[in-house]
Parts: C-alpha cells; structure tokens; sequence
C-alpha cells in the first residue's frame, strides 16, 4: 500500500475561523517552516493520484490562502 497512488481526490476543509485555535488562522501556522495547510496538501498530494481540493467559506479566506500557496490548488466554496 504504501507509495501507490489512489484514483482519489481529496478535499480539504480549511473555512473554518479557528475559533479554538488561539495562534490565529489554523491554516496558516507554521511547523517546521511550512503552514498546516501546505503539509496536509502535500500530503495529499503525495497519496492520490488527483490534486487535493481546498474547501472555504469565503473569497476573502480563499485569496488569504491562495497568496501563501505555491503551486496553486484548486479552491471551492462550502
């Protein structure tokens, strides 16, 4: 199992306001040099063989997020 590729997509929901979280946007803290959300992308990214979709609640969460991820992902609304 390990190292295949699985005819899947992921999505990941990243709308959320943290509100728990007091260090600010989950999405967005850091470890080890890279946000919560780029390790879970590249995670994804690295276990099915489709790009992971990222999942906001708004525009403004979605250009946040957009500007401090490269490569670009694909992003939709829930």
């Amino acid at each position: 199992m390990s190292g295949e590729s699985h005819d899947v997509t992921g999505v990941v929901l990243a709308g959320g306001n943290s509100r728990r979280f007091d260090a600010g946007d989950k999405a967005l803290a850091t470890l080890e040099g890279e946000t919560f959300l780029e390790r879970v992308l590249g995670t994804l990214r690295a276990s099915t063989a489709q790009p992971p979709i990222v999942a906001v609640q708004t525009e403004a969460q979605r250009e946040q997020l957009r500007r401090t991820l490269t490569p670009s992902w694909a992003f939709v609304f829930s």
